[in-house]
């Protein structure tokens, strides 16, 4: 006579192969799900882009931070009704919250009408840096999930403040002009130069007091201005420039550095200005 346990055996093999196929049918669908999770969300970010700016890549303590920000979808549309969140985390874990929802984030009169061309950029916010470190700032569009982030520092002293003000988005135009106005001060006095970085993509069309050179080997061209600075005085450097064609979606200007009389490096920005390419102006329709 067959033993009882050994009549189990085949049984309790069939039941251990009918669990394992269970086991690999749910960790293909599971692989599958995640695939497609990870899937739309890269496409979220391959459909729209952002750019995110602050005025300044080092503060004082008590200055404000201005926060500057544009987006566009991939047909180069401005979005111009985001549902934009910004989460600021400080040196001491202490958090800052500010949202359209909530009118901390103010949105240019250009972007809410059809898009077109501005010197302003499409959203603008600040908060106050009131300790040392570094802040880290976030920022999300809840309508569509994109996201950008960047980090600052705050110092309780600094020989050279260096901010900057212009647009956040560009639209290709032989005619149309974009400022870039670049702040300087020094607290001791200083002497040395400047440089800014921009794409030969773009076209300086004036330059004021600054002198501008191809790099060779390079897709970028250095203006140069020559800085004479007193103790506190503010110069600002202004150039024009026009696009007059995009290849691409997004763009960098900078990063602006500056060199003392030995050709040393005094300061350097943290990083590039950004901007995204909307439409052609001469293909946007004004209703």
């Amino acid at each position: 006579m067959w033993d009882k346990k050994n009549n189990r055996l085949p049984l309790f093999i069939l039941v251990f192969f009918l669990v394992g196929v269970l086991l690999i049918i749910i960790l293909i669908v599971s692989n599958k799900k995640f695939d497609k999770q990870l899937s739309d969300s890269l496409k979220v970010q391959k459909s729209a882009f952002m750019a995110l700016n602050t005025d300044k890549s080092v503060y004082l303590v008590g200055e404000p931070v201005y926060i500057y920000v544009s987006a566009i979808d991939k047909e180069g549309n401005t979005l111009c009704k985001c549902d934009l969140d910004i989460n600021v985390l400080g040196p001491d874990g202490g958090e800052v919250s500010l949202s359209t929802s909530k009118g901390d984030i103010s949105i240019a009169t250009a972007c809410s009408g059809n898009g077109g061309k501005t010197n302003d950029p499409d959203y603008q916010s600040y908060f106050n840096a009131l300790k040392e470190g570094q802040y880290n700032i976030r920022i999300t569009d809840l309508n569509s999930n994109l996201t950008a982030q960047k980090t600052v520092d705050v110092t309780g002293e600094a020989e050279i403040s260096v901010s900057r003000y212009g647009t956040t988005r560009v639209n290709p135009s032989e005619t149309e002009r974009y400022h870039m106005v670049i702040k300087v001060i020094s607290k001791e006095g200083f002497k040395g130069i400047l440089q800014e970085f921009i794409s030969l993509s773009f076209d300086v069309v004036w330059k004021g007091e600054a002198s501008v050179e191809n790099i060779d080997e390079s897709q970028v061209e250095k203006i140069s201005w020559d800085l004479d600075l007193k103790p506190g005085e503010i110069k600002e450097l202004k150039y024009d420039y026009v696009v007059p064609k995009a290849d691409a979606q997004v763009f960098n200007l900078g990063k602006v550095i500056i060199l003392g009389s030995n050709s040393d490096k005094i300061f350097e920005e943290k990083d590039p200005w950004n901007l995204t390419v909307g439409k052609e102006l001469n293909l946007i329709i004004v209703e």
